[in-house]
């Protein structure tokens, strides 16, 4: 038996385009005869599908766009390199591209970025084990370039509600200051 698991070395699973992401792909196994490679792939991807209607029929149209899809190998069986049973850590590090998109989820596309182990062995009829590990990517955003985000905001408001179900009694007065 094999297990596998894939953990980050950041505290949160957000990162920002152009910048790092490393981690480390646990592998526990019983099975070490019949390990043959360990690889870890990064993988960020766009997919877009919807149908369009025309004259009672509907047509699909999809599209698949790559932003990241880097393949390592952390282990290769050799006449040197013998994989044993018992638990290993590998390392891995890859660079998140300065044009990276954040993650969107919405009903008829989506970006997703994540990290696939993938564990290949002998013999086994389906090749291997693949464990799949997802994290986020947030833009930037430089509040210097725009010149009226630079300025100072003040603003005051009380507005008391007559009608409501908690105001019958106690009017509820609120103010909010943004500076």
């Amino acid at each position: 038996m094999t297990t596998v698991e894939i953990s980050l070395d950041s505290k949160t699973n957000v990162f920002f385009p152009n910048s790092e992401i490393s981690g480390k792909i646990y592998v526990n196994t019983t099975e070490a005869g019949s390990i043959r490679k360990v690889n870890v792939t990064i993988i960020g991807r766009a997919y877009v599908f919807f149908l369009v209607s025309h004259y009672q029929e509907s047509r699909p149209y999809e599209s698949e766009h790559y932003y990241l899809n880097e393949n390592e190998c952390l282990w290769k069986l050799n006449e040197t390199n013998q994989f044993l049973n018992g638990e290993y850590w590998f390392p891995f590090k890859f660079i998140i591209p300065s044009n990276a998109p954040a993650n969107v989820s919405e009903e008829f596309c989506e970006i997703q970025y994540f990290i696939k182990a993938d564990i290949e062995f002998y013999g086994k009829k389906f090749g291997g084990y693949k464990k799949y590990y997802g994290f986020s990517v947030c833009p930037i955003i430089d509040l210097n370039l725009d010149p009226k985000l630079k300025l100072t905001a003040s603003t005051e408001i009380t507005q008391v509600e007559e009608k409501c179900f908690s105001c019958a009694k106690n009017p509820l007065n609120v103010k909010v200051s943004l500076f």
